[in-house]
């Protein structure tokens, strides 16, 4: 009986501290799109999300006005991995006049911390020189 409380006990350690562990490796991270452009741009994403019939493709579209801050995804996401990983696809609709940056090229993203210090990856949609 007493082997068991203390097998018991280790299990439920080793779940806690793995669980911090994969806190730190895969913490909240936020994907952004900044339309610095002047003209309003549409786009859509597409993740694969978890349902009871395995991993299943999810498309959403978004709209973005001059100037505006979109929140595009939410994630626990793999720290120091290629934030184009986070989508299955990512489809910026032409727009006449705009040359948009690569959202699969990852120096397309830029890295910043929240006040939490979790990640926070934004996408221009025009490049800054």
């Amino acid at each position: 009986m007493k082997h068991q409380r203390v097998f018991s006990i280790l299990i439920l350690l080793s779940f806690a501290l793995a669980s911090c562990a994969t806190r730190k490796n895969y913490p909240s991270t936020t994907f952004l799109l900044s339309n610095n452009s002047s003209k309003r741009v549409n786009f859509t994403v597409t993740v694969d999300v978890l349902t009871s019939f395995g991993l299943q493709p999810l498309t959403q579209p978004f709209s973005a006005n001059p100037g505006d801050t979109v929140l595009v995804r939410k994630v626990h996401f793999r720290a120091g991995a290629n934030p184009a990983e986070a989508f299955h696809s990512f489809v910026l609709f032409p727009v006449e006049g705009l040359v948009f940056q690569d959202p699969k090229a990852q120096a397309s993203w830029m890295l910043t911390f929240d006040k939490k210090g979790n990640p926070q990856y934004l996408f221009d949609v025009i490049q800054q020189h």
